[in-house]
């Protein structure tokens, strides 16, 4: 999936803003999940949030203790 399927105005704004790198990887996963499955009639959004919202905890945890 590639970015130009998301809102460039969006995307240019996650891309600009001062952040964690991992923080933005996290927004654009979500931005791309959301974009892939904008059609289908009833997306199972909050299974792959948790799934993400989980790794990129573990992944800032690790960044933490280092």
């Amino acid at each position: 999936m590639a970015k130009k399927e998301v809102n460039p105005v969006i995307w240019d704004e996650v891309e600009g803003y001062p952040m964690d790198g991992d923080i933005r990887a996290f927004l654009k996963e979500l931005l791309l999940f959301e974009r892939k499955h904008i059609s289908e009639r009833r997306p199972r959004y909050s299974e792959e949030y948790d799934k993400l919202i989980e790794r990129y905890s573990e992944k800032m945890e690790e960044s933490e203790s280092e």
